[in-house]
């Protein structure tokens, strides 16, 4: 594992390794992605600054509570499309995006509403299941019939 930290790559074989463009490897260069003299890069080396520089985004995005869209899709794990769904069902979206702590308290509501309802519906079919038993029980009782 330790040579594969230590491999030296080109900008082309990192964007490969990564899944990324080499506009992106560029990008990233330009804001100060480590590099070798020699124009290679150490793959430890750009993980880390990598790995450090996403925590950075990711703290500065949950201390301002702005996401995109596109931030709060993969935040959550869901498809666009849900997140348009939630957003017409009442999700709260302003200017600047979605307010992380909003986004939050909407979707504890959204879920406990939801597990409501499925509670409601579970405990009218045990209650109708109930009756039916307890019918069934005095019809046995009185002597009659049991379906």
């Amino acid at each position: 594992m330790q040579t594969v930290l230590m491999t030296r790559c080109s900008k082309s074989d990192l964007a490969a390794l990564l899944g990324v463009s080499v506009l992106k490897v560029e990008r990233w260069t330009a804001q100060g992605l480590p590099r070798g003299p020699d124009g290679f890069y150490t793959l430890s080396q750009a993980l880390r600054w990598i790995l450090r520089g996403h925590r950075i985004d990711v703290e500065r995005k949950f201390l301002t509570g702005r996401l995109s869209q596109k931030e709060l899709v993969s935040l959550l794990g869901l498809s666009r499309q849900a997140v348009a769904v939630w957003t017409r069902a009442g999700l709260p979206v302003g200017k600047n995006g979605y307010s992380l702590p909003r986004v939050v308290h909407w979707l504890h509501g959204h879920y406990r509403a939801a597990a409501q309802k499925e509670y409601e519906c579970r405990l009218e079919a045990m209650r109708k299941k109930l009756c039916r038993n307890l019918a069934q029980c005095e019809r046995f009782l009185a002597g009659g019939k049991v379906e």
